[in-house]
């Protein structure tokens, strides 16, 4: 219906500057259906209140002048509806208002209520099984030797899928055996996405490609150019998608944000799950290897980029990803980046895009 935009009177045009009458008070949730304005006369009505027959405006009380309790003065200036909400002005009923595979957040979500849409068919959350290997692997929960580390990387992969909107489920960290390894692969059944971490280089003891594939994965990538990573796998276990990310943690939170994050975005039914970059210039010169590609994490503040320790880290630290609120990647041949260069910025969280644009900053 058609709703007054402000707390006012309900008026005709022709009665611009003129003094008038008011008779009634229009409440939002009245139905004032009886309700005329003429010329010559006018009522009160409320933000949000359904404006009544004949009213062409509203003018706000604090631009009239009041003469006595029931004579009010209009300015010599009102605007044709003013201050009027008119039926459909956002939603026509032929309009379409979230397209399938949209992400429902609090936005999407309050305009269905807006429609009396209280319901609606949702994608099932994505299963994820998650799982580690390596002998010198324990569990944050257990004592370790000094020769052993903690499994940081399953926790935050863990948590980065829950943060994502999936279904994670925590297999384990398992030693470097076959056998046993063969047999938590049997097990993976139902799931939509497996993602491992450890066990895909080419150590003696790296038995997670043999395995999967001896269960029949088919591998479609193994080894990435890029670091912090390199050592990344990529397969299809019948219809489960599978990827192996590698042991140390910063390469596989690296790789997670990277490749993973969009992987579980299209799975899970999304349209929009490509990288949105911003644009930043680089604060302060600093030069790396460039026989790969490099993800550099550092801060994003008012459009300037300074990589974190002067990307002077290595993949087996954690810290970089608690002192970065972002990353850039660049190309394999890039070495240095100078003060003033400008760079594409992505967010951790920012796969959200349904344009498929080089995000690669140079």
């Amino acid at each position: 219906f058609d709703n007054s935009a402000m707390d006012g009177y309900a008026v005709k045009i022709p009665d611009r500057g003129k003094t008038i009458k008011f008779h009634e008070t229009i409440f939002a949730g009245d139905n004032p259906k009886d309700l005329q304005v003429i010329e010559g006369m006018c009522h009160k009505i409320m933000t949000g209140a359904m404006t009544p027959k004949g009213c062409e405006a509203v003018v706000p009380f604090e631009k009239v002048e009041i003469i006595d309790k029931n004579t009010i003065k209009l300015p010599d200036k009102i605007k044709k509806n003013g201050n009027i909400r008119f039926q459909g002005e956002e939603i026509d009923k032929k309009d379409l208002i979230i397209e399938k595979g949209t992400l429902l957040g609090a936005g999407e979500i309050a305009i269905l209520a807006s429609q009396g849409i209280s319901s609606v068919k949702v994608y099932k959350k994505l299963k994820v099984a998650v799982m580690s290997s390596g002998d010198e692997i324990k569990e944050p929960w257990d004592n370790s030797e000094d020769y052993q580390i903690y499994n940081s990387n399953s926790i935050g992969i863990y948590t980065f899928l829950k943060e994502l909107g999936c279904e994670p489920s925590y297999i384990g960290a398992l030693p470097d055996d076959k056998e046993k390894l063969q047999n938590a692969v049997r097990n993976l059944k139902g799931y939509d996405l497996i993602v491992t971490s450890g066990g895909v280089s080419v150590g003696e003891a790296d038995y997670t490609k043999e395995v999967f594939e001896n269960q029949g994965m088919k591998t479609v990538i193994h080894g990435i150019e890029i670091k912090p990573g390199k050592h990344g796998m990529f397969g299809f276990l019948d219809k489960t998608v599978m990827i192996g990310l590698p042991g140390n943690p910063l390469s596989s939170m690296s790789m997670f944000l990277t490749f993973v994050s969009p992987i579980a975005g299209k799975l899970s039914g999304r349209n929009a799950y490509y990288p949105n970059t911003a644009r930043a210039k680089i604060v302060k010169d600093f030069s790396f290897n460039g026989n790969r590609a490099n993800v550099i994490f550092g801060t994003l503040s008012d459009g300037k980029f300074q990589a974190t320790d002067d990307y002077k880290y290595s993949s087996g630290m954690l810290s970089p990803l608690l002192n970065s609120n972002c990353f850039i990647i660049a190309n394999k041949g890039v070495t240095s980046f100078k003060k003033g260069d400008k760079v594409k910025v992505i967010m951790p969280y920012s796969f959200n895009s349904k344009t498929n644009l080089d995000f690669i900053t140079r």
